[in-house]
């Protein structure tokens, strides 16, 4: 499936939005889909996603991205919390149905910032607010 491929800048911060679970991969669409084991990164180790609510400074905000690390990675982390994308970061933008983007990003490491929401409200009192 065609798509682009960009790398993740630094200090990019992942609102949690559900529990982590085990990757697939897959052959074939629709209904000839079918599992063909775990979806492994460049280096063979297993991963894990969960769906985030992105922010960054260089990046803005996307929505409903879907975040993919190595299993070790994601022991202990719930939906609700916040976490920073460390280490090496790709983002890849897919069309989807119906003119929908779907957006996966594969990184290297996470780094736990806690509470979502304090976490989110933290970014946003980094910055001052400006006049139009």
């Amino acid at each position: 499936m065609a798509g682009v491929t960009l790398k993740v800048p630094a200090g990019v911060v992942a609102l949690v939005l559900s529990d982590p679970r085990e990757r697939a991969s897959y052959t074939g669409t629709g209904d000839a889909r079918q599992v063909t084991g775990r979806a492994m990164d460049g280096e063979g180790r297993p991963l894990s996603a969960f769906a985030a609510l992105l922010v960054g400074e260089s990046l803005g905000l996307i929505g409903d991205a879907t975040v993919q690390v190595p299993d070790s990675q994601v022991t202990g982390l719930e939906a609700g919390a916040a976490v920073r994308l460390d280490g090496s970061a790709s983002m890849r933008f897919v069309g989807g149905d119906y003119g929908a983007v779907r957006a996966t990003v594969t990184a290297e490491r996470l780094s736990p910032l806690g509470d979502g929401q304090a976490a989110l409200i933290g970014l946003g009192a980094r910055k001052p607010a400006t006049a139009a």
